[in-house]
């Protein structure tokens, strides 16, 4: 099977099973192999991973963990990987997510564990005056809690000595419980420090996302390699989130939580100083919001923006650059690329191009919905050797080579 470019292969050879602990349902015994991966060069597993009977939580069992492969792009590679979290759009959705969704849930304290980030305690702090704390050793917390200006933890959370300020109104751990050895564990901790109320938000991959007939970027994407030592059972979509606590807060109607979201978006990026990527990443999501929404005076204020930020720390001003761009777009993609450009500058092509299609400016439009799939063809190819990807972005791409061929079709 193919796999995205410099990740491992999947392999459907392994052992018939192995003897294990399911930290999903607890149970202790047989659990049949499901599949392995293999790293390029090699020729034995290198992850194998286990289907528990009872609950079809999967279990890794290998060097998972503890090989970390060099990127031959050395510190270009965590450059990137910073900038495209935060410029594209900053994460904000899922880190927000239990903070936009109960109707009246206004926590006082929050602790916020693998902040990464750091946009859940800002938007704690933000919309509700929270005491917020993330707790995360990565240098990708240390730069957001510099720029956003949150109390940081930088150290990995340790159930046996929990930080202090507790107990806590809120506990959230995003995509955090599929790396640790015992999750039950780590679970069991923050139960012990949430407040009578209190509410204790997770999310993580969903084991159904890895099957023998899957895509193999969507195996490799629930696998992460090589990080992951569980995957549990029970989806939404392909990721699982859980709500828990005594008592769960009424939720929110989707028109409240949105809201609530934009709120907070609009909020953050008026006080964050231009030329900065966490400003750029902020008004990025905006402007994607604002699109979904059909809110085109928003748009329109924000491509102004957009102009000038593209011209002041870019040296790009589309209207004059089109023609050298497309020629850049067309050229083999490589992560050094793109270092020269925004990472969100397929989104906003795209948000003129909606512009001129709405003001019947169809060669125009035409012509700059080809550029925007351009744009994001060559931004993913460019992060591909890194491992990196964007759902939105990848939808965003198909969007906007669709509205190109279909204008074309009709022009035609």
């Amino acid at each position: 099977m193919d796999t995205p470019a410099g990740q491992p292969r999947i392999s459907y050879d392994g052992p018939a099973s192995a003897e294990l602990t399911c930290q999903g349902c607890g149970r202790h015994g047989a659990q049949p192999f499901e599949l392995a991966l293999v790293r390029a060069g090699e020729t034995g597993p290198w992850l194998s991973f286990f289907r528990c009977p009872d609950c079809a939580s999967l279990t890794g069992k290998g060097d998972v963990g503890l090989h970390r492969q060099a990127s031959p792009y050395g510190a270009l590679a965590g450059q990137l990987a910073r900038r495209t979290a935060v410029e594209l759009f900053c994460s904000s959705g899922r880190q927000i997510y239990g903070l936009r969704s109960f109707r009246g849930f206004r926590p006082e304290r929050m602790l916020d564990v693998g902040c990464g980030l750091g946009v859940g305690p800002d938007c704690a702090s933000i919309l509700y005056g929270c005491q917020a704390t993330g707790a995360d050793p990565s240098e990708d917390a240390a730069y957001a809690a510099k720029a956003l200006s949150f109390p940081l933890i930088e150290a990995y959370y340790d159930p046996s000595a929990p930080p202090a300020g507790g107990p806590f109104d809120l506990i959230q751990a995003w995509e955090l419980i599929e790396h640790l050895e015992r999750p039950r564990a780590m679970i069991e901790a923050f139960r012990s420090q949430l407040s009578p109320e209190g509410l204790l938000l997770l999310s993580t991959p969903a084991a159904e996302a890895v099957t023998r007939d899957a895509d193999p970027a969507q195996v490799i994407g629930a696998l992460a390699p090589p990080s992951h030592l569980h995957l549990f059972s029970e989806r939404i979509g392909d990721q699982i989130v859980v709500a828990a606590g005594e008592v769960l807060p009424e939720r929110c109607t989707a028109e409240e939580g949105w809201a609530l979201y934009r709120d907070y978006l609009e909020r953050r990026a008026a006080t964050l100083p231009d030329g900065g990527d966490f400003k750029r990443g902020f008004q990025a999501r905006r402007l994607f919001q604002a699109l979904s929404e059909g809110g085109w005076r928003e748009v329109d204020a924000l491509l102004a923006w957009f102009d000038r930020d593209l011209e002041r720390c870019w040296n790009i001003i589309l209207e004059r650059d089109a023609e050298q761009l497309a020629t850049l777009f067309a050229s083999p993609p490589s992560p050094e690329k793109l270092t020269g450009l925004p990472i969100p500058l397929a989104l906003v092509i795209f948000a003129q191009a909606r512009q001129a299609q709405r003001s019947q400016d169809k060669e125009r439009a035409v012509s700059l919905f080809m550029l925007s799939a351009a744009a994001g063809r060559f931004t993913q190819a460019s992060l591909s050797p890194l491992g990196l990807m964007d759902v939105i972005l990848a939808r965003l791409t198909e969007r906007a080579a669709a509205f190109a061929e279909e204008m074309s079709a009709h022009a035609g």
